[in-house]
């Protein structure tokens, strides 16, 4: 199926939508939202006594509770990037934290042994996956710990080096 752009207010920044659902969204303007570094399109309906933020592929899935974004870009509502997630799924593919200082999700330096820490959240606490001499080698510690854990949801650092 092929795409559409969508303008938003920001100067040569569009979102995504199959074709098919042109119609759905083209009757709306929308802006564009950041939340922790990851871009959402979000327009305004009115309702009464206000109006009420919607983003894009809320009003293309309002049925499904949580939906995740399969490449991490918010702007891309094609069906095929989006998903039925629950949200510790929808956790599971987030990008690296924007204080992240290491350069690779899951890691962190300990200051007291001077040693990469790699370590990755599984159904809400945290899995130590034990201490390495370089960020790199952590870093390929939590991916191969977020394959097993989060399966299809991993966004591991390799991901991420690719995509950004």
């Amino acid at each position: 199926m092929s795409e559409v752009r969508i303008p938003t207010n920001r100067p040569g920044v569009y979102a995504l939508v199959d074709a098919g659902d042109e119609a759905l969204v083209a009757g709306h303007r929308w802006h564009v939202q950041d939340v922790d570094g990851c871009l959402y399109a979000q327009t305004n309906i009115p309702t009464i006594p206000g109006q009420r933020s919607l983003r894009m592929h809320r009003l293309l899935m309002p049925e499904v509770p949580y939906i995740d974004h399969r490449n991490g870009n918010g702007l891309d509502c094609r069906r095929s990037n989006m998903r039925p997630a629950t949200h510790a799924q929808n956790m599971k593919n987030r990008k690296r934290h924007s204080n992240n200082t290491s350069g690779f999700k899951g890691v962190s330096l300990d200051k007291e042994t001077g040693r990469w820490m790699a370590r990755i959240y599984c159904d809400g606490r945290p899995i130590r996956l034990g201490g390495y001499a370089t960020p790199d080698e952590a870093g390929m510690a939590y991916d191969e710990a977020a394959l097993i854990h989060h399966g299809e949801f991993a966004r591991t650092n390799a991901m991420l080096a690719a995509t950004g």
